[in-house]
């Protein structure tokens, strides 16, 4: 009877060691922020939103901050202290401007440490502008050499600010503007004929706005050409000769024009 008793402990003892050895610890987030989110409600737009995030070391093991990284340019994120021993806890500055932002926004900041858990802090609120834009930038996507695309913008004054010139800075950027006083719509059209490639140019619009005296606003397109070819390369990857037989890949070739393309010759 001990001798059962005895193999039963030793089983049990045994049975424990090795959960001990195969359950993998999971990773306990060592830093505690008690408030990740800031909202600073409204601000003017141009203003410098300032606000300090207090980081605590809750474990009992010393914390390093390895890497903080801001959602954009920005915002930029100063820490006070990178390496935190257990209660330790340090100030992390975040600065956000608001230049040529408008409307409601978030902003985040990621923080990593050495144990690889991550932080989130949040900026949020809603800005002011002289001006309202919408939309901020125009994307036309992929367009045919020989067809337009068009996009409206509508321009909103927030404080009677005065709508002036409107200038197109491309050639192949038609704009066409209807100034309703408080309002200023835009129709905003690439023409036939744009070069083939990326095409990226803007319109500007002056104010008599001291913050926003003069507005640019980013037209953003794809012309590609009448003929596409699909793929555009080909890969045979690695061929050791002598061919017992020949390898061959098709490609398509698509008319995406409204007119009749003749192909003369093809050639290699």
């Amino acid at each position: 009877m001990k001798l059962n008793i005895f193999l039963s402990l030793k089983f049990i003892t045994s049975t424990f060691f090795l959960l001990n050895i195969l359950v993998p610890q999971l990773a306990i987030a060592q830093l505690s922020i008690q408030n990740p989110t800031y909202n600073f409600g409204q601000v003017q737009q141009g203003k410098k939103v300032v606000h300090s995030f207090k980081l605590a070391n809750s474990s009992n093991k010393t914390v390093e901050i390895k890497k903080i990284n801001p959602s954009c340019g920005c915002t930029v994120a100063t820490l006070g202290k990178k390496i935190l021993s257990p209660g330790q806890s340090t100030n992390l500055k975040a600065t956000f401007d608001t230049s040529g932002f408008s409307g409601e926004k978030e902003k985040t900041i990621s923080i990593y440490d050495a144990s690889n858990n991550s932080y989130l802090l949040k900026l949020r609120g809603k800005i002011i502008s002289d001006v309202l834009i919408e939309p901020r930038r125009v994307f036309l996507g992929d367009i045919s050499s020989d067809s337009k695309a068009s996009a409206r913008v509508t321009l909103s004054s927030q404080n009677s600010s005065i709508f002036k010139d409107v200038i197109s800075r491309n050639k192949f950027l038609k704009v066409t503007s209807n100034n309703l006083g408080d309002k200023l719509l835009l129709d905003i059209e690439i023409l036939e004929g744009a070069p083939i490639g990326d095409f990226q140019s803007r319109i500007s619009v002056s104010t008599n706005s001291k913050k926003d005296p003069v507005i640019n606003i980013p037209v953003i397109a794809h012309i590609y050409a009448d003929l596409i070819l699909s793929p555009k390369s080909i890969n045979f990857g690695v061929l050791q000769g002598p061919l017992k037989q020949k390898i061959s890949k098709n490609v398509l070739l698509t008319n995406s024009s409204s007119k009749k393309v003749n192909i003369k010759s093809v050639t290699s």
